[in-house]
């Protein structure tokens, strides 16, 4: 290769990586955009709302506040998830795409009494 080759390539795969740069947080922000977020608060040991409603066939988000000042663990076996939150804290926890029925979810540390289920229609 010529001199003045390497430098085209160079020039070309500069630009390219540049470009890729500038649009991937725009990717990334149009994507966030469109997974819907469930707000759900834990507080004295219970699920509030303790039952949700989600179209079928889409990814979403459950947005977990944690009002106790104790941890609890969110976990879903039907959802293939859990995930700690500490006391006073708030985590996401990312749901693939559900089929049309109800998973059950809970406070691992408190299975009894904190339960809440999610239908996916």
């Amino acid at each position: 290769m010529q001199k003045t080759q390497y430098i085209f390539l160079a020039t070309l795969l500069i630009t390219v990586f540049s470009l890729m740069g500038a649009l991937t947080p725009s990717i990334a922000h149009a994507t966030n955009k469109a997974v819907p977020v469930i707000d759900l608060t834990l507080e004295n040991h219970i699920f509030t709302p303790k039952d949700i409603k989600m179209p079928a066939g889409k990814p979403f988000i459950i947005r977990l506040k944690n009002a106790d000042k104790t941890p609890a663990e969110f976990e879903s076996h039907d959802m293939k998830a859990e995930k700690i939150v500490g006391g006073g804290k708030t985590i996401s926890i990312r749901i693939r795409a559900l089929k049309p029925g109800t998973y059950k979810f809970f406070d691992e540390f408190h299975e009894k009494t904190t339960r809440g289920t999610l239908t996916a229609q």
